[in-house]
């Protein structure tokens, strides 16, 4: 049976803009903590945050009973219409299945913890690690107008 008599968990409730300061990913639930009027004020979140969201503009609701519920993030940058190819970078990451093509103008690093591969727009490629191995089924050939070793 279906009936009117819902009653609402919440008399009122109104917005307001506040900064995302703080993500305490040591307590569960994460604590958000939100800074509205100089005040910081514990919230939850109905969207997904991150760390490099920290000091971000969001859009908070506010109960009557002061419960803060963070509803979106307020970008810095506009949207970018991906249909528009006139907006796309060059500097794109392509995945077609078989091929991955990353792309940089300056610099692009890859790093997994003491491995590190560099490569700069002048040439330069910097391959550092705690062991370097080196193996191919046939020929591996060093070249360069100087090779040098130690």
């Amino acid at each position: 049976m279906i009936t009117n008599d819902i009653k609402p968990l919440v008399q009122s409730v109104h917005s307001s803009i506040g900064k995302l300061v703080d993500i305490d990913t040591h307590q569960t639930p994460h604590a958000l903590m939100v800074e509205i009027n100089d005040q910081l004020l514990k919230a939850k979140s109905c969207v997904q945050l991150k760390q490099t969201q920290l000091g971000a503009d969001v859009l908070v609701l506010v109960t009557d009973k002061q419960q803060l519920v963070i509803v979106g993030v307020i970008e810095s940058t506009p949207v970018v219409h991906i249909n528009d190819e006139s907006h796309i970078e060059q500097n794109r990451i392509k995945l077609n299945g078989k091929i991955l093509e990353l792309k940089a103008d300056q610099k692009l690093s890859l790093q997994c913890g003491k491995a590190q591969l560099i490569l700069e727009q002048d040439g330069k490629v910097t391959v550092r690690g705690r062991k370097i191995l080196s193996r191919a089924k046939r020929t591996n050939r060093i070249q360069g107008s100087s090779v040098e070793l130690n």
